[in-house]
């Protein structure tokens, strides 16, 4: 399995992966990339994707705290990879924008 969905499954808080939400990592990078793109980095398609994926939707759908749940995700992550602190960088020029260099 590649770094990046290690690295990623290790933001989620362990007792959400033991839920299993280790997975989610996994099934977004499927969603948001082509089916070529993860097999570059080395993440194999997730059998049973589409009903994991269901499964998790419908059941964060009925949950009321889904909202709340997917904020305290979010808030460890930038936690233990930002220690705390989002900044954000907004060019005003073009000529800025092609000279940057993202982090």
């Amino acid at each position: 399995m590649g770094w990046g969905i290690n690295m990623m499954r290790d933001l989620i808080p362990r007792s959400l992966r033991l839920l299993g939400f280790g997975f989610a990592p996994q099934i977004a990078m499927a969603d948001l990339m082509t089916p070529q793109e993860p097999a570059r980095i080395g993440v194999a398609p997730l059998a049973g994707h589409a009903v994991i994926l269901r499964f998790g939707q419908g059941a964060l759908d009925v949950l009321p705290f889904s909202t709340r749940l997917a904020a305290l995700i979010c808030q460890d992550m930038i936690n233990v990879s930002r220690d705390g602190v989002v900044e954000f960088c907004i060019p005003t020029t073009m000529a800025t924008l092609r000279s940057s260099h993202l982090d």
